[in-house]
């Protein structure tokens, strides 16, 4: 790269992630999160009523009100999910009847698992199976876990949290005068229940939730659950490089007027939308591909920065880098160029906790 023409070209990319990914500790369900029954049979007089948490998980798919973007909808007679359980396992925990217990059992920060990943630090702490959407950046979020148990509060860090947190119950006018204190930043908070909790209580303590919250539906796993240690950041991907390829011998360094190489380099923008569609990415930040360019086609290319770190992804730009086509420069040339990207996944809007029809 030392004797290689790099020219910088800065191109912000603004993409959906809108697939779900397996953790690395269970099977994990390929349902989309977030994803809605369409079935026609969607009546109030035909559902039975959920009395409790555990009857509300229970709720079948075609049972589930598909309108609005609400995570739970009170009605007159019932409480219903705003949209059909997708738990980032292939199966329906059993929903715990003794949450005061688990926590007794098992201390420290809470872990999540989800169709993004694992969230929250290795440990000893509860772990929670994500039911209904989780957020695109969750792992980027202030994260809290909310354990609704008749008659107390108990809520346990997760991870990025600037205030300390009681290991005793905590009253929710207290945890919402912590998050009014901390109003600047939006959190994701992941929320249990005991099995036999009545709805209607899970609802009166979402309702009073602010707006800066995305509320995702967990069930709690018993305590002593096993889950293998978050991966690292820091592991490198197989596309990823410290710089291209000597060039041959015989091979002359040449050049691509500006005007040409945005022509060839604009098709980028597209196909890196594509791959972070495809490739399920929850993350975001700047990826940077080295691409050696010779008779009008990418000859090498790899990944010389990734702050994303997903395996999928960097192979995709790779593979997507070398369909790009440019005017070919003088026989024997090549140039070699460097395209920063920087990747961003669109969030869908936060479900509202609560909506009353």
């Amino acid at each position: 790269m030392s004797r290689a023409a790099i020219l910088f070209f800065a191109s912000a990319i603004t993409c959906v992630a809108c697939a779900s990914v397996s953790t690395s500790s269970y099977s994990t369900d390929t349902t989309h999160p977030g994803s809605t029954s369409t079935s026609p049979h969607n009546s109030l007089r035909t559902r039975k009523v959920a009395k409790s948490f555990a009857d509300l998980l229970r709720t079948p798919a075609g049972a589930v009100s598909t309108a609005g973007n609400c995570l739970l909808i009170k009605t007159s007679a019932e409480v219903l999910l705003g949209a059909a359980p997708t738990p980032a396992t292939k199966a329906m925990p059993q929903v715990p009847e003794d949450l005061v217990q688990i926590l007794a059992q098992a201390p420290g920060p809470a872990r999540i698992l989800s169709p993004w990943g694992r969230l929250g630090p290795d440990g000893r702490g509860p772990v929670l199976v994500t039911l209904t959407r989780v957020p695109v950046r969750a792992a980027r979020m202030p994260t809290l876990s909310l354990f609704v148990t008749q008659g107390e509060l108990y809520v346990r860090a997760v991870q990025n949290v600037a205030f300390d947190l009681p290991d005793s119950s905590l009253s929710l006018q207290d945890l919402l005068r912590l998050l009014a204190q901390h109003s600047d930043r939006n959190y994701a908070i992941f929320v249990t229940a005991d099995a036999d909790l009545p709805a209607n209580e899970l609802v009166d303590a979402l309702a009073k939730l602010p707006t800066n919250v995305f509320v995702t539906l967990c069930v709690a796993l018993p305590a002593g659950t096993v889950v293998p240690a978050a991966p690292s950041e820091s592991t490198p991907t197989a596309s990823q490089c410290e710089a291209l390829p000597e060039p041959n011998a015989t091979a002359i360094e040449g050049d691509l007027p500006l005007t040409a190489l945005k022509a060839g380099l604009s098709p980028m923008q597209g196909l890196a939308t594509r791959c972070m569609e495809s490739s399920s990415a929850a993350n975001h930040g700047r990826v940077v591909l080295a691409l050696r360019i010779a008779d009008g086609r990418v000859q090498d290319v790899c990944l010389v920065e990734d702050e994303i770190q997903h395996e999928t992804l960097a192979t995709c730009l790779v593979e997507s880098a070398k369909t790009l086509r440019f005017d070919p420069g003088p026989p024997n040339s090549f140039v070699d160029v460097h395209l920063p990207l920087q990747l961003v996944p669109i969030e869908d809007p936060a479900p509202t906790p609560v909506c009353e029809r």
